[in-house]
């Protein structure tokens, strides 16, 4: 049977690693986060944190590292973040320079095309998936392509965080259909570029970054896919133009994402990666005890937590990184993919041959999972 096989993955994290205690220093996150609702539960797990550790690095005074650390303890229980990854001028001195999404996509394609043993010029169509571009005409794929140096067929598209396993089955449909031979997929975001830093719960979450995979025609590879939306009124982020007055931007969080929905939002992401992996596995003959790793979208622990409580399965069979990248959007799944693929997770290492669960849940809300034979 035709279907699609991933050859080669890569990834890409910017230089600058940002910790909590680094975010707190934000002059946004210190006037909006209120340490006198979060004192009375964390002080005594602070103050164990000072008597066990050194904090002189970071250039605080006691007041400010103390509340420091409750904003800490605070964002690892809300999110299960300890840090990520922040673009900073990593490309912007290179005459390729176009986005730092596109950028460090670029970057990505070129650790996934090495790892597939292709060149640009093998590939015949390419799948970017990216809300956070710099440019909308001409779009992320054709500059992708651009830095790249190939002329090839390709596509942009957005749908929020399940945007690298939308692609993935974008691929899988462009290779049996006869289009295409070598595609590459590529999900990009540099989310603090559209972070609200007025508001913590957003701010500490989202993270930059970049994941990639190379596919090609096989009789292995992906074995099953399932998609769906689920069509919500509320509008997450909205473009912004230059003649929008500054304060109306600021006022209505337009061009900002902004988390919200608490308890809601949490229960009806764990209830659209469950029902984007179960729907997957019923595309192929397997059950969830066939997957050797699931690999879920890292939107928060507590999603993950209720994830792996639906499907029963054990944790040391997810892979999670949102403890050390944050929520990187689109990007998450590609990410995870390939540190495990790479031996970088710990006590995690993909083999050839290991059938894998990908799922993903998307603002908007889109859902998607694929099975694949790796």
């Amino acid at each position: 049977m035709k279907t699609a096989r991933i050859i080669g993955t890569g990834s890409y994290l910017p230089a600058k690693e940002e910790t909590n205690i680094d975010l707190y220093k934000n002059k946004d996150i210190k006037e909006n986060f209120n340490v006198k609702n979060v004192e009375d539960k964390y002080s005594e797990k602070v103050r164990n944190m000072l008597s066990k550790n050194n904090f002189s690095n970071y250039n605080l005074d006691e007041k400010e590292l103390f509340n420091a650390l409750l904003f800490d303890a605070w964002a690892k229980e809300l999110t299960g973040v300890e840090k990520r990854h922040i673009y900073d001028n990593d490309f912007n001195n290179l005459e390729n320079f176009i986005g730092s999404t596109e950028n460090m996509a670029f970057e990505a394609s070129k650790q996934a095309l090495d790892a597939a043993d292709l060149s640009a010029k093998d590939l015949d169509f390419i799948i970017m998936a990216t809300f956070t571009e710099k440019y909308i005409i001409p779009n992320p794929a054709c500059n992708l392509a651009k830095l790249l140096g190939i002329n090839c067929d390709g596509r942009t598209i957005n749908a929020a965080c399940s945007g690298f396993v939308y692609g993935l089955r974008e691929a899988y449909k462009t290779i049996i259909s006869g289009d295409a031979n070598n595609v590459l997929v590529v999900a990009s975001e540099t989310l603090r570029d559209v972070t609200l830093m007025r508001d913590p719960k957003t701010a500490v979450l989202f993270a930059d970054g970049a994941g990639a995979a190379v596919l090609t025609a096989d009789n292995k590879g992906i074995l099953g896919y399932y998609g769906n939306m689920i069509p919500s009124e509320h509008i997450i982020l909205r473009k912004i133009y230059p003649e929008y007055p500054k304060q109306e931007i600021l006022k209505e969080h337009l061009g900002y994402v902004v988390m919200g929905g608490g308890s809601k939002v949490l229960s009806k992401a764990v209830r659209a990666m469950e029902d984007a992996s179960l729907g997957a596995l019923q595309k192929t003959n397997l059950s969830i005890k066939d997957i050797a790793y699931i690999i879920p979208h890292q939107a928060n622990q507590r999603i993950t937590d209720g994830l792996i409580k639906k499907l029963e399965v054990k944790r040391e069979r997810f892979i999670e990184t949102i403890k050390n990248f944050g929520n990187t959007s689109a990007a998450s799944v590609g990410l995870g993919l390939d540190k495990a693929i790479r031996g970088e997770l710990e006590n995690i290492k993909i083999e050839r041959g290991d059938k894998l669960l990908l799922t993903a849940v998307g603002a908007g809300y889109t859902l998607a999972g694929v099975i694949i034979e790796y």
